[in-house]
């Protein structure tokens, strides 16, 4: 009998429930999550911040494609229009761009502008005056596109003829990238800033009209400039 009642016993502290966690190892289990995601955050905020300034990045350069595109098949110039003081972005056709730069010279662009101007050629080449007909950027012109959070335009470098000499380093208000009908476009660079040194450098090619871009430490570039 008692060799019976010390097999049952045995048997029944091995088929009793696992003992619980105690406060101590919960505390030391909850220390250790705190370290690792302390030490991850960084890294964290890095990813976010290369997330927003690709996401701006690739907003300039798809609006440049679709602006080329146009231009080419419409057979009539585009323009990207940068404005540094609020981080905005937009595209504007001839009839829009002429109502705010050719009007004057020190006026700046403004969004959702649609009056009737002179017929200008930022690039030097022949534009004809054409009856506006419909096109599938009628919902896109004037219709400004922000910057993602925490992301500015530092610099602008933009020439619009090959031969010209224009203001480098461009730190504040407005300026534009043009396409024309044959496929060329404004020589640029636009440099983005996000946090800290982290930036992204978006260029458009004169011959081919093609965008691109790539991420830069914004550092090194006041120091090359």
């Amino acid at each position: 009998m008692d060799d019976n009642s010390s097999r049952r016993q045995k048997v029944g502290r091995r088929l009793s429930p696992a003992a619980g966690f105690t406060l101590i190892e919960m505390m030391i289990v909850l220390t250790i999550i705190a370290v690792l995601s302390t030490l991850a955050m960084p890294s964290f905020k890095g990813m976010t911040a290369s997330t927003r300034l690709k996401s701006s990045a690739k907003g300039i350069r798809d609006l440049c494609h679709f602006a080329r595109n146009m231009a080419i098949t419409e057979q009539s110039g585009y323009f990207v229009v940068l404005d540094m003081d609020q981080n905005q972005y937009w595209l504007a056709d001839i009839e829009t761009f002429n109502t705010v730069f050719a009007a004057a010279d020190n006026m700046l662009m403004q969004p959702e502008t649609s009056t009737t101007a002179q017929q200008l050629n930022p690039m030097n080449q022949t534009v004809a005056t054409q009856q506006l007909t419909v096109s599938r950027t009628g919902n896109l012109v004037g219709v400004p596109n922000d910057l993602a959070s925490q992301v500015t335009f530092f610099s602008l470098q933009i020439m619009h003829t090959i031969t010209a000499v224009e203001s480098s380093n461009q730190q504040e208000g407005q300026n534009y990238i043009y396409f024309s009908p044959n496929g060329t476009a404004s020589i640029a660079e636009i440099v983005l800033q996000g946090r800290g040194n982290r930036g992204v450098l978006v260029t458009v090619e004169y011959a081919t009209g093609r965008t691109k871009f790539e991420l830069i430490d914004v550092e090194e570039e006041k120091e090359d400039a």
